[in-house]
């Protein structure tokens, strides 16, 4: 059981915060009548601030570069700061317990998370509301389970493991660790500097052949070389065929 401290002291616009004992998490649900205002955020204490890193639930749709995701079974997929998004579970529901399990990197608490948003049910809440968190539990549930390799950690810290290097056929970071940055970067002196650190590392994980999809670009590694998306046809003609993919219910 997770220790959890809830606040009831109500904001402006009736939220009502449940932050995990070592306060790394927070969790935002709104009282207010049909309502589903809801947020998560990840809590980066240093000396000088409290930083706040959103954790988002996208459906696979919603991904900035949806058209480029390739869902193959057989295919090792990570994601970076994957939050509660649409894409492991639609890649588990793929899988039907078979093929490389999909691996998510990414700091939040997931276990602390679960906890919480349960804990928010038995608060006095609209059905809208309600129906959210049941949503958002179920798509924990998922990354919780044994078909998800969940690392729970920054990048900068994932990457040192010398056996995530070289083994990606896909590597998503949709809003993520080149996005928000990461303890490891210099994203505090500077935005384009952590950008070129975080993607330096994610193109590590790459095996050849493999695609890096980001907010910004896909890229594609042929003989270690890292080339642009539109290469992806003209180097490796089958793979581009098995997109773009029709998403639907990401949850089955």
């Amino acid at each position: 059981m997770v220790a959890l401290r809830v606040s009831e002291k109500k904001k402006k616009n009736g939220l009502v915060s449940i932050i995990n004992q070592e306060q790394t998490l927070q969790l935002d649900v709104s009282t207010e009548p049909r309502s589903d205002k809801m947020s998560i955020r990840v809590l980066r204490v240093t000396p000088e601030k409290i930083k706040e890193v959103p954790v988002t639930s996208r459906d696979v749709g919603s991904y900035s570069k949806a058209e480029a995701l390739i869902l193959d079974p057989s295919l090792q997929y990570i994601e970076i700061g994957a939050g509660l998004g649409g894409f492991i579970p639609a890649v588990v529901n793929s899988q039907q317990g078979y093929g490389p399990k999909p691996i998510v990197i990414d700091p939040c608490d997931y276990h602390s998370l679960y906890e919480m948003m349960n804990r928010a049910l038995h608060l006095d809440i609209s059905d809208q509301m309600r129906s959210r968190l049941d949503f958002h539990i179920e798509r924990c549930k998922v990354y919780l389970s044994d078909n998800v390799v969940l690392l729970n950690m920054w990048l900068g810290d994932a990457i040192r493991r010398p056996d995530l290097v070289g083994i990606a056929d896909i590597v998503v970071d949709n809003l993520a660790a080149l996005l928000y940055g990461d303890p490891h970067t210099g994203f505090d002196n500077g935005f384009e500097a952590g950008r070129q650190q975080v993607e330096d590392w994610e193109k590590l994980m790459l095996k050849e052949n493999g695609l890096l999809i980001t907010e910004y670009d896909v890229i594609y590694k042929k003989d270690g070389v890292f080339l642009p998306g539109y290469a992806i046809s003209q180097f490796c003609p089958q793979r581009s065929k098995r997109g773009p993919i029709r998403w639907g219910n990401t949850l089955g």
